[in-house]
């Protein structure tokens, strides 16, 4: 049901995904370093009133790119894209869905365009401040035992000297092993959810990890001006959460306190995926949420 097209940018191929008919909505995946596929599932009950775009942000999936580097990779060119995407499609305002590191950079184009966005929904948004991420860190490893702790940690040091290395086939063994046995026990709920996510995880399997490696730096100066301008954000925002996320949840409330037009939404019994483990709340939210619905917070409960 996806048509798929390529808008051709200064340096690279874009590739976009579009099914429906109706007002855009654009969806924003995660990574940095994955491609738009997980996030179908998510978009397609969506397609009978939205006009439903994804893409594959630069240098993953079908976006590839030349050469791969802190320049070409550069958040400002993902801001390009983004922008290059929206005006191809006529749009004068968006309306976005972003997930993981989707939503943290839905958050920031909605500050540096804030005109250019009218909606925006952030799905398990990550950390945005040192203190939030230690918290992170140990919610990822509060279910395991020590002494998987210990061969969490040993697994991660041989990725990080794979990626170091460039080795990406020894990389990509250590990452599906680390996803598939430590990260989803803290991603999911649901021992089921999470045995069905690490199944088509290996099959669409398409991750690399030299894209944050590349980017990030050019995106951490800009998590101490998120808080200082979150003011500016004109946009109406979604914060939805599962209540089980390792990801703070608190950090919802922080920035309620600062952004004008925010409702908070927290999905029990759900983790990270919150489409996977609550799918009918969590598309009746976002859809309650595009349909004009921007009451008091909300807390679904499964």
């Amino acid at each position: 049901m996806w048509k798929e097209h390529v808008l051709s940018t200064a340096d690279l191929p874009l590739a976009w995904y579009e099914a429906g008919q109706g007002p855009l909505l654009v969806f924003l995946h995660g990574g940095p370093g994955d491609d738009h596929h997980y996030l179908r599932v998510l978009a397609e009950p969506f397609t009978k009133q939205f006009r439903c775009i994804l893409y594959d942000q630069r240098g993953g999936g079908h976006s590839p790119l030349s050469k791969l580097s802190q320049e070409t990779l550069h958040i400002e060119r993902f801001f390009a894209d983004l922008e290059a995407l929206r005006l191809h499609l006529g749009a004068s305002r968006l309306q976005l869905v972003g997930h993981s590191w989707g939503a943290t950079f839905a958050l920031l184009y909605s500050i540096r365009f804030s005109q250019q966005v009218e909606r925006v929904v952030l799905i398990g948004l990550g950390p945005l401040s040192n203190e939030l991420a230690q918290v992170a860190s140990a919610n990822l490893l509060k279910p395991l035992l020590q002494a998987e702790r210990e061969a969490f940690e040993t697994l991660a040091a041989e990725r990080r000297l794979a990626r170091e290395a460039g080795d990406l086939q020894k990389h990509r063994g250590l990452h599906l092993q680390l996803v598939t046995e430590y990260y989803v026990r803290s991603w999911f709920y649901s021992p089921e959810a999470a045995a069905h996510f690490c199944e088509q995880y290996r099959a669409m399997y398409s991750y690399n990890p030299l894209i944050s490696t590349y980017l990030l730096p050019s995106v951490e100066p800009l998590q101490g001006e998120i808080w200082r301008r979150l003011t500016q954000v004109t946009a109406s925002v979604l914060l939805l959460y599962g209540y089980q996320d390792f990801e703070p949840v608190t950090q919802a409330y922080l920035l309620k306190e600062s952004l004008p037009h925010a409702q908070i939404c927290l999905l029990n019994e759900c983790g990270h995926v919150p489409w996977l483990e609550q799918p009918e709340q969590c598309i009746q939210v976002i859809k309650d949420f595009l349909g004009g619905n921007h009451g008091e917070d909300q807390a679904a409960k499964a």
